[in-house]
């Protein structure tokens, strides 16, 4: 033990330098927490759990599988609102195609809409009218289908679904550049 009426010129214990290795239990703890990160972040990559990981799902795939959600609709006899998921389905698709505001027009305001954009295809855009109007009469006019007219219905929407995703895939490999 010291002495403490040591003079501090006589202690010299304070002129000894410090350990050159202060660092080394720093970078153990460091090195420790970034293999636990590691390790954790890889579990996660096995599981497919990272958003990075999964492939982000294309519009025509979104718009198949939310008509799919609804077709239990048609079987359980409730057309009406079918009718009105299907063309709100079809018109945030379209948005999204082809950038054409669809969700929040009347369907004449819609269809004007699209009869002015050049990229909507003039057969899809007949297809998608005739679809709208009858779907309208559903809506509006408390027109009545029969569960065969409302299947072929559905099935438009799937027509009109794949041929406008064969028709974009068609232009992507047009507008590449060779």
């Amino acid at each position: 033990m010291k002495d403490p009426k040591t003079d501090i010129i006589e202690d010299l214990s304070l002129l000894t330098p410090g350990s050159p290795y202060w660092w080394v239990p720093w970078a153990i703890v460091a090195f420790i927490a970034l293999a636990v990160a590691g390790f954790f972040i890889f579990r996660l990559y096995q599981k497919k759990a990272l958003p990075f990981v999964n492939a982000p799902v294309s519009s025509h795939r979104a718009a198949r599988d939310s008509l799919a959600s609804i077709r239990h609709l048609l079987v359980e006899g409730l057309h009406r609102e079918f009718v009105t998921e299907a063309s709100k389905i079809l018109r945030y698709y379209i948005e999204e195609q082809y950038s054409v505001t669809a969700p929040h027009l009347s369907t004449e305001e819609f269809l004007f809409e699209a009869e002015k954009s050049d990229k909507l295809p003039a057969s899809e855009r007949e297809t998608l009218a005739n679809f709208l109007k009858q779907c309208d009469a559903v809506k509006f006019a408390l027109g009545v289908m029969a569960l065969p007219q409302m299947e072929e219905l559905y099935k438009t929407a799937e027509k009109f679904i794949d041929d406008t995703a064969l028709s974009a895939e068609k232009r992507e490999e047009v507008e590449k550049p060779a």
